[in-house]
């Protein structure tokens, strides 16, 4: 599947869980919580594809995080510096579908998403990355 197909996928199963949240209330959102979880159903859905470096996401990522890196240099903040060129290096050395494509990466970085921003966000990336993994090849 390509990159529009996964995101599609993503936000079809969005599109289920804005309305059964609609029908049954599980959260409480506000319009700009859609907005936010929109943006990590698109994101999450791509994020899989990270070990692919001419995929979105890589190439997205990677200027991403260079301006980071800058950002953190100009503050002399090394330590940040140095985390944020281990993630870019890090991209390099995975190959296509390997851990990047694992149900233990979608569990840490949905995990870290739901601990750092709330459960919802959590289970919106969890989806989207599920999606892209488990019926990417359909």
């Amino acid at each position: 599947m390509n990159w529009l197909g996964h995101v599609l996928l993503g936000l079809f199963l969005y599109a289920v869980l804005c309305y059964v949240n609609y029908l049954h209330p599980f959260f409480s959102l506000a319009w700009l919580d859609y907005l936010v979880l929109g943006v990590i159903t698109v994101l999450f859905s791509l994020l899989p594809d990270i070990d692919q470096l001419s995929s979105k996401i890589s190439r997205l990522l990677h200027k991403v995080v260079l301006v980071l890196i800058i950002f953190f240099a100009v503050f002399q903040e090394l330590v940040m510096v140095i985390v944020f060129a281990g993630i870019l290096l890090w991209t390099h050395f995975l190959k296509h579908r390997g851990f990047a494509h694992s149900l233990v990466f979608c569990l840490l970085v949905s995990g870290l998403l739901a601990y750092f921003a709330g459960l919802v966000y959590g289970l919106v990336a969890f989806l989207s990355f599920s999606s892209h993994v488990f019926l990417g090849d359909l």
